[in-house]
């Protein structure tokens, strides 16, 4: 990745100078996140609904006409 060399002026007033740079700052922050892989964050109400949804899941019963794997075959 080539990186960019910008010539930025220095701005006469201190907190308008830190403002700028923090912006610059983030805009590298966004460079870099697009390019990395996305990693989805849940609020808490989303975890609780998926939460809910594998619990209330119906699983199959398992019997041994269908062929339980836990039962051993006599």
């Amino acid at each position: 990745m080539a990186a960019k060399i910008q010539q930025q002026e220095v701005h006469p007033s201190r907190n308008i100078q830190h403002g700028l740079d923090l912006w610059e700052r983030v805009r590298q922050y966004d460079a870099r996140s697009a390019v990395e892989d996305f990693t989805p964050v849940l609020t808490r109400k989303q975890k609780q609904k998926l939460k809910v949804q594998q619990v209330l899941q119906k699983k199959p019963t398992k019997t041994r006409a269908r062929g339980d794997p836990t039962t051993p075959a006599q």
